[in-house]
């Protein structure tokens, strides 16, 4: 049977929730313990809010009690035993018991919270961190939309998204932290907003500048390392300013001329995208300063990553980091031999695609620019990250690879524009088939 077009406009968008609902509720099923980056200090943040919680705040006994009774995935780590009257002492757990979740804003634990009280009542869970985690699904399914019709805005075809969606969907490193309590859970949909109110505000720069704000605070209200995908935009915005002042290209794909942004729209853009960035950026930590109570120089994080001198090889030695964003599984789920072989094909289409796209790409000088906008923020941001962090607060944080997270949408909607033929867009649908299967094989 045919489907007439607004089935057929429907059926990929309805295709990529089933697939991020799916995945999502499998590791929720048989990951039960407690996550070893964080998770802890989250839950208590998700029990609690919608309140903030302050530097030198101490988990909750509902967090303790969650941790005590589903066991921690850090072998080694002694826990207290699991019992419903107990009173925990914070000095059991991990960083002595402080929170050092309280460089979030409650956004994303508000938002969840609040998804999951309906997923209680319309389910009959009855733990609050399950039915959390498992509104990771929805949050991962809103990324993979937004990415979506960003990579149409692009002029990517819709079955290559769709393939390459899915094979990045069944990532474990964006499997993971979509499954557990993090804001990271909706790091994916956050970088896809960015990306999509970039391109929408192209259209119509005069009148849509506002929404640049908007989601530029929602995204660094949601995590501050969101500010990546931020950085990536305005530089394709300065290139593209860069451009206007270059001799006249062929670019006959492009943005058509009556509808490209000119000189004093790409400073307006570019000046409200950074102005927000800076304005929310300072206000945080001003609200943080004036709640920090006790001794935070108590809490072991602290400790380890207080610096008095800024060293040049880690700078050196970092270049590159975020190239590959989805490099690290977080935690080994499932089995072992597929989850490495989900974990590297899905990280090296992109990052080959980013490349490719960036060095070779001839349809259109605006995903050229976007590109090379996106892999010079992968290669140097992690740098540029230990250098801030270190004027910024004192601290050597060595970045790791999913500091990049918030650029995937991106990359995944630029190698989209890279598969042109049928024969490349039939094989990358048989991939997505594959990986589909052995994503589920791996969870089983």
């Amino acid at each position: 049977m045919r489907l007439d077009n607004g089935s057929h406009r429907w059926l990929i968008p309805a295709l990529l929730i089933v697939v991020a609902v799916t995945t999502v509720a499998l590791h929720v099923h048989i990951y039960t313990k407690v996550g070893p980056i964080d998770e802890l200090q989250h839950i208590d943040y998700l029990y609690k809010s919608p309140a903030l919680v302050a530097p030198g705040d101490r988990i909750g006994q509902d967090a303790m009690r969650e941790e005590a009774c589903r066991g921690l995935d850090y072998p080694g780590f002694p826990l207290p035993a699991c019992s419903t009257g107990t009173v925990y002492r914070p000095g059991d757990f991990q960083e002595k018991g402080y929170n050092t979740a309280s460089a979030n804003t409650p956004l994303y634990y508000s938002i969840t919270h609040g998804l999951a009280t309906v997923l209680l009542r319309v389910t009959g869970m009855t733990s609050l961190v399950t039915a959390g985690r498992a509104v990771g699904g929805l949050w991962l399914g809103v990324g993979l939309l937004m990415t979506y019709f960003a990579g149409q805005r692009l002029g990517a075809g819709r079955w290559q998204l769709a393939a390459l969606l899915i094979v990045i969907a069944c990532a474990p490193a964006v499997v993971y932290p979509s499954a557990t309590i993090t804001p990271d859970a909706a790091t994916f949909a956050v970088g896809a907003a960015v990306l999509w109110v970039a391109l929408w505000w192209e259209k119509r720069p005069q009148r849509r500048w506002p929404m640049i704000v908007i989601v530029t605070a929602l995204a660094l209200a949601m995590k501050m390392t969101n500010i990546v995908v931020i950085g990536a935009i305005g530089l394709y915005m300065l290139l593209r300013l860069i451009q206007l002042h270059l001799p006249r290209q062929n670019d006959s794909e492009d943005v058509a001329p009556d509808e490209s942004p000119a000189g004093r729209s790409w400073i307006i853009g570019g000046t409200a995208l950074a102005s927000s960035a800076l304005v929310v950026t300072l206000g945080w930590l001003a609200v943080q300063h004036a709640l920090t109570h006790g001794d935070l120089s108590d809490i072991p994080m602290n400790q380890q990553f207080t610096a008095t001198t800024l060293v040049v090889s880690p700078l050196v030695g970092n270049l590159g980091n975020w190239i590959t964003p989805l490099s690290n599984a977080w935690a080994s789920v499932g089995n072992p031999e597929l989850t490495t072989v989900l974990q590297r094909l899905g990280q090296l289409l992109i990052a080959a695609g980013l490349i490719a796209t960036a060095l070779f790409g001839e349809r259109s000088l605006r995903i050229r620019t976007m590109a090379w906008a996106c892999l010079a923020t992968a290669f140097v941001g992690a740098s540029v990250f230990i250098v801030a962090s270190f004027y910024a607060q004192s601290v050597y944080v060595p970045p790791p690879a999913r500091y990049g997270y918030t650029l995937v949408p991106m990359m995944v909607a630029l190698t989209a524009t890279c598969i042109r033929t049928r024969t490349a867009t039939a094989i990358m649908v048989l991939i997505a088939a594959g990986t589909l299967t052995l994503s589920f094989a791996r969870l089983a």
